[in-house]
């Protein structure tokens, strides 16, 4: 809708595609800041399972990336399609550390023996990867709305 020749900030398509660019965009940026706390290690992880949480990190890392590429051509049909399938894995790959952090909430995230120096869960360090998925969900929301 036309407002003084400008696009109406309540609607639009235009208004829709800016705010679409921009939560596909703090999307891809968190979920390479998560990506690297998990390949650095910011967690204190020492047990065996170090290796797939760097995997983790580095899919987190991927998927990042690849969802900031196409955030310039958004009305092409190909680009749509294919942020749509990366948004969806985005959000497959939050599940299971959400539902892990707080599993084991106050429990050593380490292999036994145990030293005592060891960072325990919580359930707090989910919240990243909630808000991920909720930002991933809501950028696939607005990508496959019908346009008018």
């Amino acid at each position: 809708m036309l407002n003084n020749g400008k696009w109406n900030q309540l609607s639009g398509e235009k208004y829709d595609e800016k705010r679409l660019k921009n939560v596909i965009v703090f999307s891809g940026v968190l979920a390479i800041v998560l990506g690297l706390a998990y390949i650095l290690d910011f967690h204190g992880m020492t047990s065996d399972g170090k290796e797939s949480t760097v995997f983790w990190g580095w899919s987190s890392v991927f998927f990042g990336a690849i969802s900031l590429l196409p955030a310039k051509n958004i009305k092409q049909g190909l680009s749509r399609i294919l942020l749509s399938i990366n948004l969806g894995f985005l959000i497959l790959l939050q599940i299971l550390p959400i539902f892990l952090w707080i599993g084991f909430h106050g429990y050593p995230i380490t292999d036994p023996p145990f030293t005592g120096n060891e960072m325990a869960g919580h359930y707090l360090w989910s919240l990243p990867h909630v808000v991920l998925g909720v930002a991933s969900g809501f950028s696939l929301y607005l990508l496959l709305k019908p346009r008018e």
